[in-house]
């Protein structure tokens, strides 16, 4: 993996499933082992940082939410378990209003992390 360039690395999870309406999506994640955000981070123990799942929360949320929307303040943010390549995690979105979402990632009893987001 270190002779490709971190250029051509995936930079989000593989989609497995998305369930979406008005007011929630639900997305179920795959997060591949060649991700561009394990390189570095850590070589001899891979994990998402929690700086990537916000990320890839608010990329979501935009995509499906706010689409001409950035974040504003980040409230009530929790990292409760580590998030490694390989698993499989489910990502719920619940948009609160016109401006304010949470997320939470989870898979199983577990929960990795969430948040509430204020976009501007």
């Amino acid at each position: 993996m270190h002779d490709v360039p971190l250029n051509n690395l995936p930079l989000m999870p593989s989609v497995l499933n998305l369930v979406q309406d008005e007011q929630q999506t639900i997305i179920d994640l795959l997060i591949d082992e060649d991700l561009r955000c394990f390189q570095g981070h850590f070589d001899d123990a891979p994990v998402v940082a929690g700086v990537v799942q916000l990320d890839w929360a608010v990329l979501f949320a935009q995509q499906h939410f706010f689409p001409k929307s950035k974040v504003g303040k980040v409230g009530s943010l929790k990292f409760q378990k580590l998030m490694l390549p390989k698993m499989k995690v489910q990502l719920v979105i619940n948009k609160i209003s016109d401006t304010k979402f949470s997320f939470k990632y989870s898979a199983d009893d577990a929960n990795f992390s969430s948040a509430k987001v204020e976009m501007i």
